[in-house]
């Protein structure tokens, strides 16, 4: 009946005694005792337990279609950083608390499409209207970590509201 859905949750739990983002063999986190601080077991960075998806389009006559993508996730953890300089080996970043102990907000998301396509002989011409981040909202994705005047502070946020014109040409 020209619509399609989808659905989709995602739950994860994942902690250990090392981050998510270590490449195999390549981790530091042996190299020097202070990386051991509060870094035994615990969550992981960049750890997202709840991913909530839903896609639907609906073709209307005449070839006109709509199309909407909201996602929803929980956010990501992150741990206060002491910066520790005048060491002889140099500066070395400790853990000021338990590893993931702070996330970043929540965030959810609506992106739209409306698109007209037109049809002659063997080829097909679509024109497509984008419309991303629908509700202009500014969630953090990342904040300064390290110990000091600036920690907590927003260093990066989600792009705003955005449009894209397009045009796609089938044969």
């Amino acid at each position: 009946h020209n619509w399609q859905a989808s659905i989709s949750y995602v739950y994860s739990h994942e902690e250990g005694s090392y981050g998510n983002m270590n490449i195999p063999g390549m981790t530091s986190i042996f190299q020097d005792p202070n990386n051991q601080i509060n870094n035994s077991l615990g969550i992981s960075p960049y750890h997202i337990p709840h991913i909530f998806k839903i896609q639907a389009t609906y073709v209307f006559p005449l070839d006109f279609s709509v199309s909407a993508f909201y996602n929803y996730h929980t956010g990501p953890a992150w741990t206060k950083t002491l910066v520790i300089g005048g060491l002889n080996q140099g500066t070395a970043y400790v853990n000021a608390e338990p590893r993931g102990s702070r996330r970043y907000p929540d965030t959810s998301n609506l992106d739209f499409r409306v698109e007209k396509s037109f049809y002659k002989d063997n080829f097909r011409l679509s024109l497509m209207l984008d419309i991303f981040n629908v509700f202009n909202q500014g969630d953090e994705t990342w904040v300064r970590y390290y110990s000091g005047p600036d920690f907590g502070k927003p260093t990066d946020v989600k792009p705003p509201r955005s449009f894209r014109a397009g045009v796609r040409f089938w044969f």
